[in-house]
């Protein structure tokens, strides 16, 4: 597997006469933003119609507890990453349609207590060690089997929201009406839930946790202000979050920034674009 990963990055250099091009982990990076910009930009989409942009928010923010239980058990921090969000995303899910309470209330409830556990349990092991990656993100620092591992959980997760996208958006703009059409609104609510948990937990080593939320939400938010329809809604937010993913990776090779938050700014200026374009328009 090694040797195929090399012939590739030698096969890519020869390829591109340009300064970054020489480098393997550039590759790693953008090979990693072309998996995970279009994937949480589907994502993003029904983040967006679903108003769970908090949500997304407080599997990130597993993080802190995520990998302290991983150091406290001897696992590799991104193990409990992956168990804790995934079981905050259900945790939230079940709660909302068992309470009387708003959700942004019960999101909030959980989010805070997950950090707190975080903060005690890193305290009290007095090691930090790997936290870092998930906190800033190291898109840059990713190994060959964590990239083959974003592309696994990418292609499945492609497939399966690619199936659901039109159930998805009735049941966000009319859950009643769904039902009322057979489809099971609620499973397929705990089973976004379980996807969006594993699609924030596997780009927080790249991007991380500050900013994976604003991945998710931004690139859908500046497709909702250009898209006229559906279809346009999905290729606008992909686009976005690709040419932002990209470049900003570029960028933050030639000006020596961290690689995420250039991605951000190069996604949040986009979205300026976009909201300028319309208020133009009309």
């Amino acid at each position: 597997m090694e040797s195929f990963f090399a012939s590739l990055y030698h096969a890519l250099s020869s390829s591109f006469p340009f300064e970054w091009a020489e480098f393997a982990f550039m590759w790693r990076g953008l090979l990693a933003m072309a998996i995970i910009a279009p994937l949480c930009a589907l994502m993003g989409v029904h983040v967006v119609n679903f108003r769970l942009a908090f949500f997304s928010d407080a599997i990130s923010h597993s993080t802190f507890a995520g990998v302290a239980l991983g150091l406290l058990f001897g696992l590799a921090p991104f193990y409990g990453v992956i168990g804790l969000g995934v079981a905050a995303g259900i945790g939230i899910t079940l709660l909302k349609s068992r309470s009387d309470l708003s959700s942004d209330t019960i999101i909030s409830v959980i989010l805070s207590a997950l950090v707190a556990l975080g903060i005690v349990l890193l305290h009290v092991q007095k090691e930090t060690r790997g936290f870092e990656a998930y906190l800033y993100g190291a898109v840059l620092a990713l190994s060959d089997a964590e990239l083959l591992a974003l592309y696994a959980v990418g292609t499945v997760v492609f497939i399966m929201i690619a199936r659901w996208f039109n159930r998805l958006i009735l049941i966000s703009l009319n859950a009643d009406l769904a039902a009322s059409r057979g489809i099971p609104a609620r499973r397929m609510e705990y089973l976004f839930a379980v996807i969006l948990a594993l699609v924030v937990t596997f780009s927080l080593r790249a991007v991380g946790l500050f900013m994976v939320t604003a991945l998710l939400v931004i690139p859908a938010a500046t497709a909702r202000n250009l898209a006229g329809g559906v279809r346009g809604l999905f290729w606008i937010a992909v686009g976005s979050a690709w040419a932002a993913g990209l470049s900003g990776l570029l960028l933050a090779f030639y000006l020596d920034t961290p690689a995420g938050a250039t991605i951000i700014l190069i996604s949040s200026l986009l979205f300026l674009a976009s909201w300028i374009r319309v208020r133009l328009a009309g």
